[in-house]
């Protein structure tokens, strides 16, 4: 890892003074590098942008901030007044620290200026319009060996092959351009490796017992997880190291379950029915990540019985809920009424309030949102007559209002980002929303998957 720390940095800026005046007619944007002690070590404000017109920093990945208005007294200002306004943050209580040298941004001819502040209590992000999720990512994370390459991008007309840094996982935009060479900036005076060999360390079982015990379960819990076994890079012991933490963290009294959905038959894309006919619920694969299909091979382990939307538990519950799957019924949904179904698995874990994990991954796997379009279509059931409809809707921006609302915990093991919630207060922000905005809600014919 990076020996790049709080103390650290505070040394560096003392009596330094890097900044330079602006030259030509060149634009000027000022930017805060929020920095704040966390339990992974010191951690980086990092905004993801949405995608809109104007917008030369449009779906990137960036550091809070904008362009200096006439009304800023100073660039320092329009960095405070544009991080307030983006994410809530009122930098100007916070630890000033100083000014890091202004950087051009070549491909819209702008220079900007950075500002390095200490917050002490990070709280939750109230985002506006321009920003579409907010991450504070640890730096031995920005450091990371296996999370830097390079992408082509286009500079002043031409293109070219530039270095990135992979922080967010697939789907997600990487640190680059300008902001790359500000947080560059950051280690250098630190004096600390942007590139560090050592954060290829493997995760190790302490570590991960360590994560679990932060998310805060408790005696006779229930822990669901998604997983990426590739989102650690590498892990001592492998899939079974994080099975053997998971189950060891819950104890004698508590349940963990993982997604063994089958979505292949032979190795191919296949249709609701094409699954049905295959299914085995001994030897039907999972093909929701490999730590899934080492956990269902496990002898304490006990699969639910559907072709589609199978789980798999371990744990004090797990044979009476995963036995109900096969009487479940009453709720229709693209997979069958039994797949989320009155009685089924899914219900359950709302009604113990369970734990749900992203691991690894982010909310475009969320399954529990799954979930909350079948209970959409059940409480509308009796309008809809013969033309039943499925309410198809954005995950990604769902979990994005989800961690707006304050309902996510995030942690680090390693490199792998883990985001966390309690099943019931979730689904029923979810149901909220969907029953107050209708127009984030597309609406499709409802019938069997690939019919």
């Amino acid at each position: 890892m990076t020996n790049l720390s709080l103390s650290t940095i505070r040394s560096a800026f003392r009596d330094l003074n890097l900044a330079i005046e602006p030259t030509g007619k060149q634009s000027r944007a000022a930017v805060a590098v929020l920095v704040h002690e966390g339990a992974c070590g010191v951690e980086l404000l990092l905004v993801e942008r949405v995608e809109r017109d104007g917008d030369p920093w449009s779906g990137h990945l960036t550091l809070p901030g904008g362009l200096v208005d006439l009304k800023d007294a100073s660039p320092k200002t329009a960095a405070e007044r544009e991080t307030f306004e983006e994410v809530g943050i009122d930098v100007s209580t916070a630890k000033y620290l100083g000014q890091l040298d202004d950087v051009t941004d070549n491909a819209v001819t702008v220079q900007v200026s950075a500002f390095v502040y200490v917050v002490q209590h990070k709280g939750e992000a109230q985002i506006n319009h321009e920003i579409h999720d907010t991450s504070w990512v640890p730096l031995n994370e920005v450091a990371s060996l296996s999370r830097h390459g390079q992408k082509e991008s286009q500079i002043v007309g031409s293109t070219r092959e530039c270095p990135v840094v992979y922080l967010l996982g697939p789907r997600r935009p990487p640190l680059s351009g300008v902001t790359h060479r500000i947080i560059q900036q950051l280690f250098a005076i630190a004096g600390a490796d942007f590139l560090s060999q050592k954060a290829t360390d493997p995760v190790t079982h302490i570590d991960l017992q360590r994560g679990f015990r932060a998310l805060g379960l408790e005696r006779e819990d229930v822990l669901f997880f998604h997983s990426s076994l590739k989102s650690f890079v590498r892990v001592k012991g492998g899939a079974d190291s994080v099975i053997d933490s998971a189950v060891e963290a819950m104890g004698t009294y508590g349940t963990v379950v993982v997604p063994t959905f089958v979505q292949k038959v032979n190795g191919e894309r296949a249709t609701y029915r094409q699954r049905e006919q295959a299914w085995n619920i001994e030897t039907s694969p999972s093909d929701v990540g490999y730590v899934t299909e080492i956990f269902r091979k496990r002898p304490d382990s006990i699969r639910s019985d559907h072709c589609c939307d199978s789980l798999a538990a371990i744990g004090a519950e797990a044979t009476t809920v995963m036995n109900a799957h096969r009487i479940a019924h009453s709720r229709p949904s693209l997979w069958n009424e039994r797949a989320f179904g009155r009685g089924s698995p899914w219900d359950w874990l709302v009604e113990r309030n369970a734990l749900y994990l992203l691991m690894g991954v982010d909310f475009h796997v969320c399954s529990i949102f799954h979930y909350a379009q079948a209970v959409w279509v059940e409480k509308r059931l009796n309008k809809m007559g013969d033309e039943r409809v499925w309410p198809a809707y954005n995950f990604p921006e769902m979990g994005r209002r989800v961690k707006a609302e304050g309902l996510v915990k995030e942690i680090w093991v390693g490199p792998s980002r883990w985001q966390a919630f309690r099943v019931e207060p979730c689904m029923e922000f979810v149901m909220r929303i969907l029953d107050n905005h209708p127009e984030i809600i597309k609406e499709e014919t409802l019938k069997p998957l690939g019919e």
